[in-house]
């Protein structure tokens, strides 16, 4: 299987081990192979964000989109996007955000909107990517076993508050997939429609009162239904649920609407919105009659859009990620004595938990430059740097955070 090493690597933690894997790997660059997503991914699961986007962009041969004139976003009136999205699941039984599943601050707001919704009465959380979600439960913290995204930190982190906030926790993916030969019309009916029925199985069968918070990756998010009973009918999650339960689903775009690389091969909307400084924190945007505006591929398709801040940087990370976090240097005592001008990777766990659990945070850096800091939240961590060949140089048991 192409890149069955680095996936190795990442099953058991090592996840600079896997990048260096993914580098020296034929063909990983290569636009639109699996290797190329492998290799995006890994970068991701690094804090690496710009790389991550440059290798998206190139994959999905993005261009320098055009500059618009006038954009529906000029006159529009917007709002924070929390406090749009709370007040908008107001009497709502389902509530659906997608990702990209190479964007963790796509992750970071899920986890906010988790902790806003469970205030406001939510008490399900479905994840298509959650795999051993039972044993998650049981042990109380992610591990490679959770979920194949979920080995990212934020992903991890999301499932840490979760959890903490009392959510009852499950999957939903559908477990039978068709033949390699079905067209792609009849993969996805096949994997929508078995989504939602799981979901329907799993949970309001469960509990009939139940208000769940469904978390997705891209069209899952969507509502339109194609040739409805025709011979080209198409539906995705979103709608076949709404079907099967009489639920309307609040549904929430946040992928269109994020930075890309760079400003040029971004959606343009966001861009206009970006260049004239109205993306300092996630926004919802509204025509001035109040109605949602909701650009690009997925206009018509959901009910509101997050417009997500440009790239930005804090003590060497994503600015994204400090939101509810403490900024930490990391201790002498991790970084001393290591060799010159070689890559290593930090790591931060939870000190109650063990080393196969997804840390908290990581990040790579290069001794004799600048070392960036951990971005974490309170709590009490141990704290380890790793090496290439998968193994620790250098560890701090016990650091409290608050």
């Amino acid at each position: 299987m192409p890149g069955a090493p680095i996936y190795a690597h990442l099953e058991q933690g090592r996840y600079l081990s896997a990048l260096a894997e993914a580098e020296l790997t034929e063909g990983i660059d290569a636009p639109g192979s699996l290797l190329a997503d492998t290799y995006g991914l890994v970068l991701s699961f690094l804090s690496l964000e710009r790389e991550t986007l440059e290798v998206f962009d190139r994959m999905g041969s993005a261009g320098t989109k055009a500059v618009l004139a006038s954009s529906p976003l000029d006159e529009a009136e917007s709002e924070e996007a929390l406090a749009a999205i709370v007040a908008a699941a107001k009497g709502r039984r389902i509530v659906i955000l997608n990702e990209s599943h190479h964007m963790p601050r796509h992750r970071a707001f899920a986890a906010e909107l988790a902790r806003a919704l469970r205030a406001e009465g939510f008490t399900w959380f479905g994840a298509e990517a959650f795999a051993d979600i039972a044993g998650t439960v049981e042990r109380g913290h992610p591990t490679a076993t959770s979920g194949y995204y979920v080995q990212e930190p934020v992903f991890g982190e999301l499932v840490r508050t979760v959890l903490e906030l009392g959510y009852r926790a499950f999957p939903y993916e559908v477990e039978e997939r068709l033949p390699p030969g079905a067209d792609a019309r009849t993969r996805i009916n096949h994997r929508e429609t078995h989504q939602a029925r799981n979901i329907v199985q799993r949970c309001f069968e469960v509990d009939p009162e139940a208000r769940v918070f469904l978390y997705v990756g891209y069209s899952h998010a969507t509502e339109n239904w194609t040739d409805r009973d025709g011979p080209g009918e198409t539906a995705w999650m979103a709608a076949r649920l709404d079907a099967l339960t009489g639920h309307d689903p609040l549904t929430i775009d946040q992928t269109v609407t994020s930075p890309r690389s760079t400003l040029e091969t971004s959606d343009p909307h966001w861009r206009r919105a970006a260049e004239a400084g109205k993306l300092a924190t996630p926004r919802v945007f509204r025509t001035r009659d109040g109605a949602p505006l909701v650009v690009g591929q997925y206009a018509g398709q959901v009910d509101l859009q997050v417009f997500h801040p440009p790239l930005g940087e804090l003590h060497g990370r994503p600015d994204w990620l400090a939101r509810g976090r403490k900024s930490l240097a990391p201790p002498a005592a991790l970084v001393q004595g290591l060799p010159e001008g070689t890559r290593f990777l930090a790591q931060a766990f939870r000190a109650d938990e063990p080393d196969t659990a997804i840390p908290s945070d990581q990040f790579v850096f290069v001794t004799g430059a600048s070392v960036p800091h951990f971005l974490l939240v309170p709590d009490t961590y141990r704290l380890r740097v790793m090496d290439e060949d998968g193994e620790v140089r250098a560890r701090v048991e016990k650091l409290e955070v608050d």
